[in-house]
């Protein structure tokens, strides 16, 4: 009984902690100084897809923004909802404008 129970506790941690809960874009790009450098997630549907030769992109929106995510690989297609999580980097602010995106470090298709 006492192996079970061990077992169970033990499951419930790395399912806790494997499951990291998306962060809004909106509450991302609102509050870019805060979470810049932290590994963050996001969810969503891909708008755009984009391949620079040297930089693969695309673009997620959640329904509060859009976010710009550098693939790791290969490139989701536009339709697809997925689950991302990587590097939140500021990389740009002028005045109102800025320049904000993840760098992919996984990524999983969505059936919602």
């Amino acid at each position: 009984m006492n192996k079970i129970i061990y077992f169970l506790a033990i499951l419930g941690i790395f399912t806790f902690t494997s499951c990291q809960q998306a962060t809004s874009i909106e509450k991302l790009t609102l509050h870019a100084n805060s979470y810049d450098g932290q590994t963050m997630t996001v969810k969503g549907t891909v708008t755009e897809t984009g391949n620079l030769l040297v930089l693969k992109y695309y673009k997620v929106d959640d329904g509060s923004g859009e976010l710009y995510i550098k693939a790791k690989e290969d490139l989701p297609q536009e339709g697809d909802k997925v689950r991302v999580t990587g590097k939140f980097s500021q990389i740009l602010k002028l005045k109102n404008q800025q320049f904000a995106g993840i760098s992919e470090e996984s990524r999983t298709k969505m059936p919602f």
